[in-house]
């Protein structure tokens, strides 16, 4: 299996590769569970249909365009078996369980790499003609993108769509950190999202996980174009999605408030802590619409820095195993101030001792 943040387990320690928050759950969330407890003596619903027809509702999208996932990873797997595609396009760096997916299944896989001198920017022109240089049936992306925070606007995956010399591409995108996007209008993106449904070979994976922090429950689903799902749900296995997962799902999907709050928040302890890391000598800060922060290390030695880390009870996820990037990079997540202080203030110790 491939590395990920939160596999680093040592008591007293303060982990910030784990990219998921630390806020209270929303109102109603406890007694939800506690229903939910009712259910596991029976079989949970085997194709899920209220827990689609709340996500069709919240998507303004059919039942018949869902697949519901064990969380987004899972779909990920799903689709890449599902859909006949021989060529693929990964934009890099970026989540590795992709690539995996891909390969397993038999997928000759392109990467497109994005400059870290350019801050990780798309160049959309660019990776235009890499797809027509490549032939490419597929091309995944992760928006905002996970390591870097890069987020990608629709009118750059709508120029794609029409620019692109193979009208039958298909793009999958993983919208899993959507939701942390400072300025995220969800009916208004969605809008967009269904009108290239209706006109090009399109799937978005999302997830419940980060956004809700239940990681432990596994919730993720995917909306596509029919005969897209319609393929993945005749491959997908049953009773992959546990009755917690189906009890949560309308209930979450009708938490705006606290989806508002959630970004309110990431926004704050964005800013103070890319403004504070950014002031320190020897780092390179990438910015970021998600609830986590790129940075290099230009200076110290990685080994001294990660064992500074430990340490002083911090542990931050390295990024040498994301292609396209080295052993210099770090990703840190967003927690409470309290320890996003403390992060900061140890990483500021590290860097100047090594002066």
């Amino acid at each position: 299996m491939n590395f990920h943040g939160g596999q680093f387990h040592q008591k007293g320690i303060i982990d910030f590769s784990v990219n998921i928050p630390e806020l209270d759950y929303p109102g109603g969330f406890d007694e939800m569970i506690k229903n939910a407890l009712l259910q596991i003596r029976k079989y949970p619903d085997i194709d899920g249909m209220n827990a689609k027809k709340a996500i069709a509702e919240y998507n303004d999208i059919g039942a018949d365009q869902i697949v519901l996932g064990n969380g987004a990873t899972e779909l990920i797997y799903l689709m890449s078996r599902a859909i006949n595609i021989t060529k693929a396009t990964i934009v890099q760096p970026t989540f590795t369980e992709y690539n995996r997916a891909l390969i397993q299944n038999n997928v000759e896989v392109s990467h497109y790499y994005l400059d870290p001198e350019l801050g990780f920017e798309l160049d959309v022109q660019n990776l235009i003609q890499h797809l027509d240089d490549t032939g490419s049936d597929l091309l995944v992306l992760c928006n905002p993108n996970n390591p870097t925070g890069n987020l990608i606007g629709m009118d750059s995956i709508e120029e794609i769509f029409l620019s692109v010399r193979n009208t039958e591409l298909m793009v999958m995108i993983d919208e899993s950190f959507m939701d942390f996007v400072r300025d995220y209008e969800h009916d208004q993106h969605q809008q967009r999202i269904n009108a290239l449904l209706k006109t090009h070979s399109l799937m978005v994976i999302r997830s419940l996980t980060k956004n809700f922090m239940i990681p432990g429950i596994r919730i993720g689903y995917a909306i596509g174009s029919q005969n897209m799902v319609i393929k993945m749900n005749q491959l997908k296995e049953p009773w992959s999605i546990n009755a917690f997962a189906l009890e949560s799902i309308p209930f979450l999907l009708k938490q705006k408030d606290y989806l508002k709050a959630l970004r309110e928040w990431c926004q704050s302890e964005q800013l103070y802590l890319s403004s504070n890391l950014s002031v320190i000598d020897g780092l390179t800060i990438y910015e970021s619409a998600a609830n986590f922060v790129l940075f290099r290390l230009d200076k110290e030695s990685v080994e001294r820095f990660m064992s500074s880390m430990i340490k002083g009870g911090i542990y931050i996820r390295p990024c040498n195993d994301f292609e396209g990037l080295d052993h210099r990079y770090f990703r840190t997540t967003l927690r409470k101030r309290k320890d996003n202080s403390q992060l900061i203030k140890l990483i500021k110790l590290t860097m100047e001792a090594a002066k």
